[in-house]
C-alpha cells in the first residue's frame, strides 16, 4: 500500500471515530509530520478522501470534513469489510473448510 493510501485510510478512520468531526479542517502538514512524508504525499491523501466525498475544499482555507462524513465513512467501511469477508469465504469454501471452521477463524482474527 502506498503511503498516500495509508494516510487516506487514517483520515477515514479518524472520521469514523469522530476524531475528525464535521467542519474540522484537515491539515496536510500534520499527516506529513506524523508519517514522515513530504507535504505533497499528505495532500495527495487528502485529495483521495475529498474525491470520495468526505471532505470539501474551501478556496484559500483548505479541506474540511463534510456534514454526514462519519456515517458515509462507516457505510463505506462496512462495504469494504463485507467484500473482504465474501472473498475470504470463497477461499475457505475452495479449501473445503466448513462454515463453522470459517466462523471460528473469523472470530479468532477479530480477537474473540
Amino acid at each position: 500500500m502506498l503511503k498516500k493510501e495509508i494516510i487516506a485510510e487514517e483520515i477515514r478512520n479518524k472520521i469514523i471515530t469522530g476524531e475528525l468531526k464535521e467542519g474540522k479542517q484537515v491539515l496536510g502538514r500534520n499527516f506529513a509530520t506524523e508519517h514522515r512524508v513530504n507535504l505533497k504525499t499528505a495532500h495527495e491523501a487528502i485529495w483521495i478522501v475529498a474525491g470520495e466525498g468526505y471532505l470539501y475544499h474551501r478556496p484559500g482555507s483548505g479541506y474540511f470534513v463534510v456534514a454526514g462524513a462519519q456515517e458515509m465513512a462507516e457505510r463505506h467501511g462496512m462495504t469494504r469489510i463485507q467484500n473482504g469477508m465474501s472473498t475470504m469465504a470463497t477461499k475457505a469454501k475452495a479449501l473445503g473448510l466448513s462454515k463453522e471452521t470459517f466462523l471460528k477463524v473469523a472470530k479468532h482474527a477479530y480477537g474473540g
